[in-house]
């Protein structure tokens, strides 16, 4: 093998191998803090974490006192900075981490809703259902597409979309019966304020159905 060839293999299995450790520890530096910051709003009782994906993915169940909601569900999907060959490619896909935050109530709470964040260069595919209405919020922040069912009742909690911080990192949200489900890309110190906001908005809610 040529000299300068191999030298330079070496170089790139080193930095591949450089990458994977660092990558790998950002990666759980930054699960750790985002569950701190989550946790700090909601105030679980009781929770519990499964690793759902290596250095990846990272799935949290809370339980929260009172209030009527009967569990939480949280998972995080990161970015593969452990793999310096597929980090690129993922940037450019998805461009943040992702956060699922599930709420589970007590009660039947939400009519069926569902929004989501138009993406400004790929086609928007039609997701309305037969009986649901559709229509678009532009904000700042975004274009969202709103389809619901029920009335007012079908619209209830998309108003977080309005705020500039929850609004800028909520990604899509589905609302039915006893179950709220948002998704946020990760984006820095915010994600812990628009977690305040969604679950403010989550207890009005409550509070407003008489639970």
């Amino acid at each position: 093998m040529n000299t300068v060839a191999y030298k330079l293999f070496i170089v790139f299995a080193l930095l591949l191998t450089a990458g994977y450790f660092w990558g790998a520890y950002m990666n759980r530096m930054i699960a750790r803090m985002t569950f701190q910051k989550i946790e700090s709003v909601l105030y679980p009782s009781q929770k519990s974490y499964v690793n759902i994906g290596g250095v990846i993915g990272y799935h949290a169940s809370y339980k929260v006192s009172g209030l009527g909601v009967a569990g939480i569900e949280c998972s995080l999907v990161l970015l593969p900075r452990q793999s310096l060959l597929w980090l690129p490619f993922s940037l450019l896909i998805f461009k943040h981490d992702r956060i699922r935050l599930t709420f589970i109530t007590e009660k039947k709470v939400f009519g069926r809703a569902y929004v989501y964040k138009k993406r400004q260069f790929f086609p928007d595919h039609k997701r309305e259902e037969p009986g649901c209405i559709s229509q678009n919020m532009t904000f700042p922040w975004g274009m969202f597409a709103l389809i619901y069912r029920g009335g007012e009742q079908g619209k209830k909690c998309h108003h977080v979309f309005e705020s500039r911080i929850a609004g800028s990192c909520l990604k899509e949200a589905f609302w039915e019966g006893s179950r709220a489900e948002y998704v946020l890309a990760r984006r820095g110190k915010d994600i812990q304020e628009a977690v305040r906001e969604i679950h403010s908005s989550i207890l009005e809610s409550i509070a407003a159905s008489g639970q």
